[in-house]
């Protein structure tokens, strides 16, 4: 690449991915790195039916904390939802309302999980 070059165009061979790069602050850089650790919401079309009409079918958000939980549960989908009428249509940054709901949802499931027991209890099982 020509280091001279504030922007362009590449093609990165190992990948087989065609990118544009440029060079930008290290504040902005610094900002947009801390999105790596951010909530992100994977919005998926269900296509099964959602009403008696056959007019409506279900719009879904899964919810992955951190960039690569969210890209590997794309990933995941991806493959194995192949069989189900379920279609990945974006990757986003969740809103802050979506955060808030997300983070007192989570809280509440996690209050149902069952406690740890013990290996003695679990043979008793």
């Amino acid at each position: 690449m020509n280091r001279d070059m504030d922007q362009g165009w590449a093609f990165h061979w190992p990948s087989g991915a065609t990118y544009h790069f440029e060079h930008i602050p290290r504040t902005r850089a610094e900002k947009q790195a801390e999105n790596r650790d951010a909530l992100y919401v994977l919005e998926t079309i269900n296509w099964t039916t959602g009403s008696e009409d056959l007019n409506t079918c279900h719009a879904n958000k899964y919810f992955a904390v951190g960039l690569s939980s969210a890209v590997a549960l794309a990933a995941r989908m991806e493959i194995e939802w192949q069989a189900i009428a379920e279609d990945l249509v974006a990757i986003r940054l969740a809103t802050p309302e979506e955060s808030d709901l997300f983070w007192r949802v989570a809280e509440y499931f996690e209050s149902c999980m069952p406690t740890a027991i013990s290996e003695q209890n679990a043979g008793a099982l």
